[in-house]
């Protein structure tokens, strides 16, 4: 008669990261740690490759839930591969994400840039009607069937909707009519609502968060409802949120704003109790992982804010305070035009990696992992279990050597110098321009370099 395997029930967290994917489980008296490549095509994909390993490892079924820290919305928003959205706000503000607060972004650059919004006018529609400051009826709104047909291949165009009206945190009335109306002509359309999602003033501010929520929306729902449909009902699926709690994945799925610093904000929290349990209230954390570097203060307690910026899109929801830069251990070295040597913000991923992974081919352009493989610092990973080329490593950095003129040791430490000048320059914009004093603080490093053996960062602070 055969023998069913036991069913381990654990509590499990899983980090999806861009080169690894981190899985922690306990049953409360043991810990269980293993790491698996990211699949960046499919994220969820190296999150169920992370369980069945662990359940390999304990020769059975695992169940218990799943906390799951995530960064497939923040990279959905930096590299603009959301939704197409279609934005409706009043008639004469179909503009408004393009215009912004008219800042300048670089005070003394003669032909300022600025990234373009990810909604532009041309899919930004407005309609007639309008509430006072109270919330007051100043104007009715515009019949919605004519003002439908009026605009109607630009509506057909639409992944999803964000609705922002003016005054509509104080009165959601005719964006909650709108909505209906949208819900009930394109049923499988998401709509996003500015009153419930950022009931506060200040229209521009309001109106990006709208529009990053449906932009994130479609992307965030689909990752969500499939993995939490693979996990299944007996290991029930919840998300890290940018304030650093837990969100239903329903609710992360329907509200995606809400978890654009979802991976990194779990590190600020993790590292906060770590500095409690050592009587340390003041921190610095550096969450250094293959594809960039998050800093982040603590001072008092985990406090966060909801008059927060990622990348140029202003946020009006709760986040806590964390800087990123392209700096980490798959970033890619280069020269640029000048022959100044370069680190990130580009990065090698999981696939192909870095050099010493083995999956670059001969032409890998080197990264900080195969700079500090070349400095002796790195023969292995997981124990020996993912093993690393030297050879390979030595000649993506020799690729920076040769045209410097140097040998192979001084090409490698200036990359990891590089690399380490990027984030100290970060953690003094998160601590001296902002009037604290980094010298009263203790450095908390984790993620995938907080192992190291060597940080120089706080001495470059």
């Amino acid at each position: 008669m055969r023998r069913e395997s036991t069913v381990n029930r654990l509590r499990i967290g899983i980090d999806t990261g861009g080169t690894f994917t981190d899985l922690v489980a306990t049953d409360g008296a043991r810990f269980h740690r293993l790491k698996v490549p990211s699949t960046p095509n499919d994220p969820g994909r190296a999150v169920l490759d992370a369980i069945t390993a662990l359940e390999r490892r304990l020769g059975g079924p695992v169940e218990g839930p799943v906390r799951h820290g995530t960064t497939v919305a923040t990279n959905a928003l930096l590299e603009r591969r959301g939704a197409r959205v279609v934005f409706i706000t009043n008639a004469g503000f179909e503009d408004l994400l393009t215009l912004r607060r008219q800042t300048r972004p670089d005070l003394y650059a003669l032909h300022p840039i600025t990234p373009p919004p990810i909604v532009p006018s041309s899919r930004s529609v407005g309609i007639a009607g309008r509430l006072g400051r109270g919330g007051e009826r100043i104007e009715p709104l515009e019949h919605l069937d004519s003002w439908a047909e009026a605009h109607r291949e630009t509506l057909d165009s639409a992944d999803s909707f964000a609705v922002c009206l003016l005054h509509a945190y104080v009165n959601g009335v005719d964006e909650a009519a709108v909505a209906r109306f949208l819900e009930a002509r394109y049923p499988h359309r998401p709509v996003t609502c500015s009153h419930v999602l950022a009931p506060v003033f200040r229209e521009y501010e309001r109106a990006s968060t709208t529009a990053v929520n449906a932009y994130l929306l479609p992307i965030m729902a689909g990752y969500l409802g499939r993995l939490a449909e693979a996990l299944g009902p007996r290991r029930p699926l919840t998300v890290m949120g940018s304030a650093g709690g837990l969100l239903a994945h329903i609710e992360a799925q329907m509200h995606p704003v809400h978890t654009v610093l979802s991976g990194p904000a779990g590190g600020v929290v993790g590292a906060w109790q770590i500095g409690l349990r050592a009587g340390r209230r003041k921190l610095l954390t550096l969450d250094m992982g293959g594809t960039s570097t998050d800093v982040s203060v603590v001072v008092g307690a985990l406090t966060p804010e909801d008059d927060a910026q990622l990348a140029e899109h202003p946020l009006r929801v709760p986040l806590l305070p964390i800087e990123t830069v392209g700096a980490g251990g798959g970033s890619i070295a280069y020269l640029d035009p000048g022959g100044i040597l370069r680190v990130g913000p580009e990065s090698a991923g999981a696939r192909p990696g870095p050099a010493c992974y083995g999956h670059a081919g001969p032409d890998a352009r080197p990264t900080v992992t195969d700079a500090n493989m070349v400095l002796g610092r790195l023969t292995a990973l997981l124990g020996g279990a993912f093993p690393l080329h030297r050879a390979a490593a030595e000649a993506a950095v020799r690729r920076i050597a040769d045209p410097l003129g140097v040998d192979l040791v001084n090409a490698a430490h200036a990359i990891v110098q590089v690399a380490e000048a990027n984030m100290a320059r970060t953690c003094k914009r998160v601590t001296m321009e902002r009037g604290i004093d980094p010298r009263d603080l203790t450095l908390v490093a984790f993620g995938g370099a907080g192992e190291s053996r060597r940080c120089d960062t706080r001495a470059a602070l």
